[in-house]
Parts: structure tokens; C-alpha cells; sequence
């Protein structure tokens, strides 16, 4: 993910958020106010060269690992994490039936 120093990027997580692990000095992040699933991200140093990362344990023992990049402009600023696990499991789905329909095309040649 890409962050700047100018914007927080928020992470919106399906539970609460238990623990979070900065990889460096250069990024700063901590829970929004009132929200316990979300998370606030941004850079503490302008244009940091190296990559960086972070890691988050939900309450549902669920660990999110993040490598982080330096950007002016982040393609994006907000990330539900939910909704991003759900589209990822739906690509997984499709590509395990599409390999289900070749192999049964294959069995029957």
C-alpha cells in the first residue's frame, strides 16, 4: 500500500483491531476515535526512500501483514478490508472452477 505524509489512509477491518506492529520510524498509526475496526495510517517523513511495513491482529485472531510504500499521490486512501477478502475469494473461486471445467474437458478427450 502507498502512503503520504499529508493524508491518513484509513483500513476498515471486519473486527476489532487487537494489536499493530510498525515495521519502521517512518510510519505513525493508531485506532480512529469511537471505531475499533479502523485504523489510521500515514507517513511521519516525507519521501522515505526504503519500503516499510506493519502488521495487524484482529480480535478474531486474523493477522494482516502490509508492506508499505512512499507516495505523493496514493492511488488510495482507503481500504475495507472486508470487501477486498470477499473479491479476492470470489477471483479464488472462479479460478479453481475454471480449472475444475478444464480438467473435466481434459478427462472426457
Amino acid at each position: 500500500m502507498e502512503v503520504t505524509y499529508d493524508k491518513t489512509s484509513h483500513l476498515i477491518f471486519p473486527t476489532a483491531i487487537r494489536y499493530v506492529d510498525l515495521g519502521s520510524e517512518y510510519l505513525i498509526a493508531g485506532k480512529a476515535e469511537d471505531a475499533e475496526n479502523v485504523l489510521r495510517v500515514k507517513a511521519s517523513v516525507r519521501n522515505f526512500e526504503p519500503e516499510t511495513n506493519f502488521s495487524v491482529i484482529t480480535n478474531d485472531g486474523r493477522f494482516y501483514s502490509f508492506s508499505v510504500y512512499y507516495s505523493s499521490y496514493p492511488e488510495a486512501t482507503s481500504y475495507d478490508l472486508l470487501t477486498m477478502q470477499k473479491s479476492v475469494g470470489r477471483k479464488t473461486e472462479l479460478f479453481l472452477y475454471e480449472n475444475m471445467v478444464t480438467r473435466e474437458n481434459q478427462i472426457q478427450l
